[in-house]
Formats: C-alpha cells, structure tokens, sequence
C-alpha cells in the first residue's frame, strides 16, 4: 500500500490531468511518476500547437502558503529566483491553461 504522501500526490497528478483535459488540451500522467529511465517529469499537457509540456506537480500542506500570499488576485504572475539561478514564473493554474490553449512551446532551458 503506497503512503499517505505517494496517495496524495498521485490524486494531485490525476487531477491535473483531468482540469486540463476539461480545458480542452490534451493530457496524460507520466508513467511511475518520472520513476522509469526515459521518463523524466510528473504530467504531459499538449499545447494548442501540439507541442508537449512536461511538469512536475507538487502538494504541501503549507509549504507554498508564502508563494500564495505574494499571488494577490490581482496580480498575473510572480518571479522569484534565488542568488545565481535563472528567474521562474509562478502564475495560477487557469492562467497557465489559458496560455497553453492559444500559444506554442516555449524553450523549457
């Protein structure tokens, strides 16, 4: 029996995938979570343009509750970096469904 943690996170993938197929994109879970050679990443989510985008979902009690309080409504997106690494963009889930449905692939790094 998987953990109460592993249990969680897999409901959390599962739940991804249906809100994106809701959407209207087209979606899937990574095999054994990104655990199998050659199978990197959590999700796969196809774009507008066909492209694939591979993500990694994550769920903590409270762990982000800073991330949230910084998101305020009325604000599209967030930046944070740490000292000597690149930028990342943190934006709500719809906003990320939105962009996905009208744009291409952008370069993951």
């Amino acid at each position: 029996m998987p953990s109460r943690s592993k249990q969680k996170g897999d409901r959390d993938e599962r739940q991804v995938v249906g809100e994106a197929i809701e959407a209207g994109l087209s979606a899937r879970r990574v095999p054994l979570s990104g655990a199998v050679e050659g199978w990197k990443g959590d999700v796969i989510v196809t774009d507008a343009t066909g492209a694939d985008w591979l993500g990694e979902a994550k769920v903590r009690a409270t762990g982000f509750k800073q991330i949230y309080g910084w998101l305020r409504p009325y604000i599209n997106f967030l930046t944070v970096r740490a000292d000597r690494q690149e930028r990342l963009v943190v934006m709500r889930w719809s906003t990320f469904l939105a962009l996905l449905k009208r744009t291409g692939k952008l370069d993951a790094g």
